[in-house]
């Protein structure tokens, strides 16, 4: 959740939020504010959730492993990554199958 100047007052003229996370306010307090004008940001990574089908009733609790390798954990951008991983196995044995010589690495 993304907070902007929470129990500030006053008057919010301008914010800039740069790609590193450090922002720029451009405010006028009134003379009752006690508070600084901020930006708060309290949220959790995002996670992979549970699968309920609810026609079949069925769960699907998170998956564990992926060909074998152990999943470290449950962000998206890591689970992602081990499925383009998968991928990027099959392109580069279909290459070689047709007799390319270069392949694919992963970066």
């Amino acid at each position: 959740m993304l907070q902007i100047t929470p129990e500030f007052n006053g008057h919010l003229r301008g914010l800039k939020i740069f790609p590193d996370g450090t922002f720029e306010l451009d405010v006028a307090p009134a003379h009752s504010s006690v508070r600084e004008a901020s930006v708060v940001f309290s949220g959790g990574d995002a996670k992979l959730p549970v699968i309920n089908n609810r026609k079949e009733k069925r769960s699907f609790d998170l998956p564990q492993e992926h060909r074998g390798k152990p999943i470290h954990t449950l962000l998206p951008t890591h689970v992602i990554s081990l499925g383009l991983g998968y991928y990027l196995k099959i392109l580069n044995q279909a290459l070689e199958k047709f007799g390319h010589k270069t392949s694919f690495a992963r970066t």
